[in-house]
């Protein structure tokens, strides 16, 4: 594990970015370890977070056949608009 102060850590967050890509990083505050910063995966890890999944994968998990569906959507252009909404009309 690499070991930073906060005060290298301020100064340098980008060292520390690189360095948690690889393995966690623990920055220490008046010599006493304060924060750990990891990558996402290892956060994930340890958390018994299960990692994003799309919509697809959702549904061809609960039924087979799904996969068989063929799905495309149309390529949005410059001229698709959002729907002009106005919100005091509904919070008011």
């Amino acid at each position: 594990m690499n070991v930073i102060t906060s005060r290298e850590f301020y100064q340098n967050t980008g060292k520390a970015y690189k360095l948690a890509k690889i393995d966690p990083v623990l920055i220490t505050k008046y010599g006493k370890p304060d924060v750990v910063v990891l990558n996402y995966a290892e956060y994930q890890r340890l958390n018994n977070i299960s990692p994003t999944r799309s919509l697809y994968d959702v549904f061809a998990a609960t039924n087979p056949q799904v996969a068989e569906i063929e799905f495309e959507l149309p390529e949005r252009t410059l001229d698709d608009q959002r729907p002009d909404v106005d919100f005091n009309d509904v919070f008011n």
